[in-house]
């Protein structure tokens, strides 16, 4: 009998250090250096189905940075990605009202991006 409150004494001053160890705000070994990182399936964060432009765009990503200027008869750029946005070309076509065409191409892979950029200038 003796042993058994011997054991029961010494659990529960182990069980209250433990918890005065736990709110002791010097203590931080008990935070991980890094946060963890969730486990389980990822769902995509961009919306499923066709995009529909209901306002001003916001500056995303892109590889090619295409703008009008003042007397530009011609800015055209078209964007293809796979099923599952691993891959793709993006490519676009600029053109002054001087008759100077500005090309540009980008390709992405499953690995990021890939090819790089081709800008060529015809007067």
């Amino acid at each position: 009998m003796a042993k058994l409150l011997l054991v029961a004494v010494l659990l529960a001053v182990a069980v209250e250090l433990s918890y005065q160890a736990l709110r002791n705000p010097f203590i931080d070994d008990f935070l991980p250096p890094y946060p963890v990182r969730p486990i389980g399936p990822r769902f995509p964060t961009r919306p499923v189905g066709p995009f529909l432009p209901l306002g001003p765009r916001s500056p995303g990503r892109p590889g090619i940075l295409v703008s009008k200027r003042d007397g530009d008869t011609k800015v055209d750029v078209d964007v293809k990605t796979g099923p599952k946005g691993t891959s793709g070309t993006v490519s676009g076509t600029h053109t002054t009202s001087g008759g100077t065409t500005v090309k540009g191409h980008v390709s992405t892979g499953p690995s990021g991006t890939s090819g790089g950029v081709k800008i060529s200038i015809q007067g």
